[in-house]
């Protein structure tokens, strides 16, 4: 994955397990600047327990594109983020399940 045409992205991408809670495992440049958090401290963690999620977070929109992904489907979703630095930054999510390619079960899931 490391090779991906998408970390040169404009968007911001990250990389996350294909199971809930769904922990991260890659981000591009981009969602770092974007987030304010680096793939260190990203590496691993979820989007709750990482702190992107705010108080104003939607938690309907969030129980909603998480019944999405536990039913490996395609999810959109638009939702009021938190950056590290404590900005609130509105973030359309779109995020689709990566397949393997024998098998075609779901190994991780993509969001831009």
């Amino acid at each position: 994955m490391d090779d991906c045409s998408l970390w040169g992205s404009q968007h911001a991408v990250v990389v996350t397990s294909s199971e809930h809670p769904y922990n991260i495992l890659l981000v591009n440049k981009k969602w770092e600047d974007l987030c304010g958090f680096s793939q260190e401290e990203a590496f691993g963690k979820s989007f709750g327990s990482i702190g992107i999620q705010s108080r104003i977070t939607d938690a309907y929109k969030v129980r909603a594109l998480n019944k999405r992904l536990a039913q490996r489907k395609h999810a959109a979703v638009h939702l009021t983020n938190i950056t590290k630095a404590g900005e609130f930054f509105d973030n359309y999510v779109r995020v689709a399940p990566l397949l393997d390619g024998m098998s075609k079960d779901v190994t991780h899931f993509i969001g831009v």
